[in-house]
């Protein structure tokens, strides 16, 4: 800072008269020596000797020289020198120096002191600046307070604008807090003369070179985990380039675009076409179009200007190909390639690859925290940080109430991190709403930051999890935006309903505000005018906008109302109607007219008070013709003579209505009506002026906007919501990286024990401030290529890559961070204990049977067995059941590649219709297999019962059956594979075991029956009951004891008080 932003305690300027010439300038820092023969002023090498001042200067400057408590500068030189003298309390002098660590805590505070986003480098600079005097010698200033006494251990420093609390922590000196400043009266200033410099101690900013490049190496050093994983990738892009290669490709040379919006090229005749055709044959397969062929090293397509979908040959030869996506004119050129489609695989890999480098290389903290954890090294202390309370109002109505007390040390742990923190959900405990919970209370801690600097990544592998994330999401503010390739109709639904409970608050807060109500009216006459002057009006239009404008008396005044009523009148009367869109009718009445004596006698009277008691009609009319047809109506003239009147008035009126028609349908605009609206608009303007607010106009646009422009709310929703979603893959996408330019604050990734471990590093590798992954290792385990896993084996030990390709990096984690936790202290893992989804009975069951064998213990959060009752007839009080189908019904039988048991399927579905026929319209049945097979069985019997129909390849429940859908429309029942059902919850679960087969080699076939994990999801999906439906004996032999001791329970519990067993 300059000298004249030094604060000090006391000024005074001293004037000196230079001896001989003065070779200082202006602005120079000086120091002082006073004699009785005179007074040196020098400035590093160069001295100027100046006269004694007057007394009292010369004894005021003696005294302030010899306490070394001041800062002097030469404001003036001519005609005479002018020393500016700044005095302290004290003086000191430290010749070592102090060197001030600013940590990630203080960059924060200092960001939020400057509103701005600074790295820690900048940040330094901008405090160096605002401490320490600029050039000359090095000084700084500290308050001491009324004692004037330091403290080595912790001091203030006082800036230009701020004031910097200094404490000794640990071995070093922090900054500890920035305020603004504010000078007290009861302060001592002390000058220092000493080297103040500030380093970087953000816990990034300590690393030395050699220290960033241990933990790359240790990343990437002799770790069988890592390695298998890293092979893994590169054995899964071969495959995908291999199975592009093989389809092969060929040259285009047209295509058009079928009205089924599919895309059909036409092949250059040349071998390799033929080649191309024959490969593909009558399958169904990925292909890619665009410029180059992507599977080729030096092939691929410029960015976006390709297509892929699948891809058929038809009868003619042509390629036909349905685009995943919709097709957009101009994407593909006229001629180009078509290939086996590799390049979203690449994309995908490559993403993976870019992941594991980020996480190698340490690039943010909670990152480098991760990588010394994979590599088996204890990580960093996380440093000072300012600590938040886990619970708010918003909290509280997320959760619905008081959490549990591990739902509120989770939310406590989440928002207090400063690295890593695993949440274990296990089924029914809430996990969504803890992570709902956390989102929310990270939004309200950093409700002062810009949205871009502490924003949440919510994430997950599959696009349904994301969507319960965001559909979930409710921090008070605004929703979270999903982005990347994948979002549909469906992705958008939740924003959509946002957006109109939105307008429809809005409406009524503001609808009936008199300023509102004018802001509206203007942007209404705005847009007619408008619409009148680019889209010119027939007649009748017209007459209905001069109309429309005589009714806006309070917005554009009586005297341009009146104008308008004027000159609707006016068209109307010329026209007689031949403009209106009533016109006809108004023909009929003239027509009816009697203008013949005879026919005025018959019923003359009668035609004429029809046509006189219609408005409009009477609006055509001059006085005198409605004095006319008034008499002829009340029979007040002869008949004679009420004929001939009404036989003038009628020709009159239908000439000028056919005259009209011919008229009216000229469009035109007219000189008078656009000068009427010209002036309505600057009446409109002025009223709106005088009426309403700033604020008012703001809330009418925003109201605009909302209702009717729904891609600008998306964009400014997306530029300033807290949080941002994405499935794993497309947490880098090109649409993520241009929205979220800055790494993100919080990441959470929820079913993180499904993502496998490369998937799972893409939103990881982009969390500045904390990463959180929540999930359950002991429900369904990673996705994986199992076509992979024989070559993994030839090339390691079988039983290693069994271990680690077995085991999620989530469950890796969970088991690596608790034991760190106790050579440490520091917790990282937390489980939520209480379950809320389900009979109490069946939660202690689920509970022992996956989780106490690893010494996990999961609580019931509802006791009453009440809330779970489901009065079904024909199960009693029954919390589950065994509906027994034994062999002699039929065994499981091959289908296609999986498994089927038709005879289950039958049972099924016969208790499925009884079920739904007698519960409420809001009860739901989940239907769980572990086969693909059964789940097409299980369709295949619910189309022949008449509950479901086939659309194209797929079933789907029959729309016609009104009793299959809830009141909203929803479905009641879902039917599928247990890979599909994790996350959902439904009233009634029936579950399908399709094991009955005989003994074969000392042993019997129980398949994947045998995964706890996969058996943990299926049992745990119910809110009321369970029934399993199955071969009993198959699951209570010896065998089966032991190879599915969790089915074997079950049928055990439900021979119990709260079980039930039938039996076909």
């Amino acid at each position: 800072m300059k000298i004249r932003e030094l604060p000090h305690a006391q000024e005074r300027t001293v004037w000196l008269r230079p001896v001989g010439s003065f070779p200082l300038g202006t602005s120079s820092s000086v120091r002082v020596t006073s004699s009785p023969f005179g007074v040196v002023l020098t400035a590093g090498d160069v001295v100027a000797s100046c006269a004694l001042p007057d007394s009292d200067d010369a004894e005021w400057l003696v005294t302030v020289v010899a306490s070394d408590a001041y800062i002097a500068e030469i404001v003036a030189t001519e005609p005479n020198v002018a020393l500016r003298v700044l005095t302290y309390d004290r003086f000191e002098r430290w010749p070592d120096g102090r060197r001030i660590g600013v940590d990630d805590q203080a960059v924060e505070d200092i960001r939020r002191h400057a509103k701005s986003k600074d790295t820690p480098e900048k940040v330094i600079r901008w405090l160096t600046e605002q401490i320490r005097l600029d050039g000359g010698e090095p000084f700084a200033v500290i308050a001491v307070g009324a004692g004037a006494t330091v403290n080595q251990t912790a001091f203030r420093l006082v800036g230009a604008t701020i004031t910097a609390d200094v404490r000794l922590i640990g071995d070093r000196l922090l900054l500890e807090r920035l305020t603004r400043r504010r000078p007290r009266a009861q302060d001592r200033l002390m000058l220092v003369r000493g080297e103040i410099s500030f380093v970087d101690a953000t816990r990034l900013g300590q690393l030395t070179t050699t220290e960033r490049e241990e933990v790359e190496r240790l990343s990437k050093a002799d770790n069988a985990y890592l390695a298998i994983w890293e092979e893994y990738n590169s054995l899964e892009r071969a495959a995908a380039q291999q199975a592009a290669s093989e389809i092969g490709w060929a040259d285009y040379d047209r295509f058009t675009v079928r009205s089924d919006n599919r895309l059909e090229f036409d092949l250059v005749q040349h071998h390799r076409s033929d080649a191309f055709r024959e490969r593909i044959g009558r399958e169904r397969v990925g292909i890619e179009a665009g410029e180059g062929v992507a599977f080729q090293e030096t092939g691929g397509h410029s960015a976006g200007a390709f297509v892929i979908g699948e891809a058929i040959v038809s009868p003619k030869g042509t390629i036909v190909l349905a685009p995943a996506r919709p097709y957009e004119r101009g994407t593909l050129p006229q001629r180009g390639r078509l290939a086996g489609a590799y390049t979203l695989d690449k994309v995908r890999i490559d993403r993976r690859d870019f992941a594991q480098a980020a996480v190698a290389a340490g690039a943010t903290f909670p990152v480098r925290q991760l990588a010394l954890i994979l590599g088996d090294q204890r990580p960093d202390d996380v440093g000072r940080a300012q600590r938040h309370e886990p619970m708010s109002a918003r909290v509280r109505e997320i959760l619905g109430g008081t959490p549990t007390n591990a739902q509120l040390q989770a939310i406590d742990m989440a928002v207090n991190s400063r690295d890593l923190l695993l949440i274990q959900g296990p089924p029914g405990t809430g996990k969504t709403r803890v992570i709902t919970a956390i989102q929310a209370r990270l939004s309200e801690i950093h409700d002062k930051s810009a949205a871009l600097d502490k924003r949440v990544l919510l994430t997950s592998y599959q696009h349904d999890a994301v969507g319960n994330l965001i559909n979930a999401a409710n921090d008070g503010l605004l929703p979270p935006v999903k982005l990347g390739r994948g979002e549909d109709q469906e992705d958008e639904a939740y924003l959509a309903a946002w957006t109109a409970d939105l307008s429809a608050r809005l409406d009524h807060r503001y609808k009936r505000v008199r300023p509102n109500e004018f802001v509206r009216g203007q942007r209404e006459l705005q847009d007619r005018a408008t619409a009148y002057r680019h889209q010119p009006f027939d007649v009748a239009s017209t007459i209905e906008l001069l109309t429309w404008l005589t009714h806006q008396v309070d917005l554009v005044g009586a005297d341009v109302a009146r104008e308008a009523r004027r000159l609707a009148r006016k068209l109307e009367y010329d026209l007689a109607g031949g403009a209106s869109r009533r016109s006809d009718e108004l023909m009929v009445l003239a027509r009816r007219l009697r203008a013949s004596s005879e026919g005025y006698a018959d019923d003359g009277p009668n035609t004429a008070a029809r046509a006189y008691t219609t408005q409009q009609f009477f609006d055509l009319l001059n006085d005198a013709q409605r004095e006319s047809l008034e008499r002829a109506a009340r029979s007040v003239s002869a008949p004679d003579v009420a004929a001939a009147e009404l036989a003038v008035l009628k020709r009159d009126v239908l000439d000028r209505i056919l005259d009209g028609r011919a008229r009216g349908s000229v469009v035109a605009t007219m000189p008078e009506v656009e000068a009427l609206l010209y002036r309505a608009m600057q009446s409109a303007e002025r009223e709106v002026r005088a009426s309403t607010s700033p604020v008012d106009l703001a809330i009418e646009y925003f109201r605009d906007a909302v209702a009717s422009q729904p891609d600008a709310i998306r964009r400014s929703i997306s530029n300033h919501t807290r949080a941002l979603a994405a499935t794993c893959q497309q947490s880098a996408s090109r649409r993520m990286r241009d929205a979220q330019t800055v790494p993100f604050d919080t990441v959470i990734v929820d079913e993180a024990a499904r993502a496998n471990p490369l998937d799972l590093m893409i939103p990881v590798s982009l969390a500045s401030g904390r990463i959180i992954l929540v999930g359950d290792h002991r429900q369904l385990p990673q996705l994986l290529d199992e076509g992979l896993v024989p070559q993994l084996s030839k090339r390691h030990d079988g039983k290693i890559v069994d271990t680690v390709l077995s085991r999620s990096l989530f469950e890796r984690l969970f088991i690596k961070l608790k034991e760190l936790q106790v050579r440490d202290g520091t917790p990282r893992v937390i489980t939520l204990d209480r379950q809320f989804r389900t009979h109490p009975v069946l939660g202690t069951f689920i509970s022992e049977q996956f989780y106490a064998p690893f010494q996990e213990r999961l609580f019931n959060g509802i006791e009453d067995p009440r809330a779970f009752a489901h009065h079904l007839t024909g199960y009693k009080n029954a919390v589950c059941a065994w509906f027994d189908v034994p062999a002699t019904e039929g065994r499981d039988q091959r289908s296609g590649t999986s498994i089927a048991r038709p005879a289950e399927a039958q049972v099924i579905v016969t208790q499925l219709f009884e079920g739904l026929r007698e519960s409420r319209s809001d009860f739901t049945f989940g239907v769980i297999t572990f086969y693909s097979g059964q789940v097409n069985a299980l369709w295949e019997a619910m189309r022949d019962a008449g509950l479901a129909v086939r659309q194209g390849l797929d079933y789907t429940l029959n729309p016609s059956v009104s009793w299959l859908y809830t009141d909203r429309g929803l479905p009641r029942v879902r039917i599928g594979s247990v890979d599909a059902f994790q996350g959902r919850e439904f009233d009634v679960v029936f579950l399908s075991t399709v094991r009955s087969n005989k003994r074969e080699r000392g042993h019997r076939d129980f398949g994947f029956l045998v995964l706890s994990n996969r058996l943990c999801v299926a049992m745990s999906r119910q809110r009321r009951l369970l029934v399993a439906v199955g071969d009993a004996a198959m699951f209570t032999s010896p065998e089966g004891r032991e190879a599915v001791p969790a089915l074997a329970a079950l049928h055990d519990l439900t021979g119990g008080e709260h079980g039930l067993r039938k039996s076909t």
